[in-house]
């Protein structure tokens, strides 16, 4: 059985600004750089998230816009766009050890 060979290395920098009414707008753009085949995977984000309540549940509703500076020629996207939808549940284990 042969194994795949693979050496890349990645980085996520963060930067967020916190508005009122629950809105966050900033950029975490995932930087990747292939070692082995010496290709940048570089892109220019947004990101905008909201805090909304359905029902009783908190839910982060998040969407990133994604243009590619630089990207794999052959597979990579010039555009991409992420949607997420994450419910806030309590935090069980951390109410083990505090409550």
């Amino acid at each position: 059985m042969k194994l795949l060979s693979t050496s890349s290395t990645t980085i996520q920098p963060i930067y967020l600004k916190f508005l009122s009414g629950g809105w966050v707008v900033g950029t975490s753009p995932e930087i990747v750089y292939d070692w082995k085949n010496n290709q940048l995977t570089l892109p220019i984000d947004l990101e905008v998230r909201k805090l909304v309540k359905m029902g009783n549940v908190p839910v982060q509703l998040k969407m990133n816009l994604d243009y590619f500076v630089e990207r794999d020629d052959d597979f990579g996207p010039k555009f991409q766009i992420k949607v997420s939808f994450t419910p806030i549940v309590k935090n069980f284990i951390y109410a083990l050890f505090n409550d």
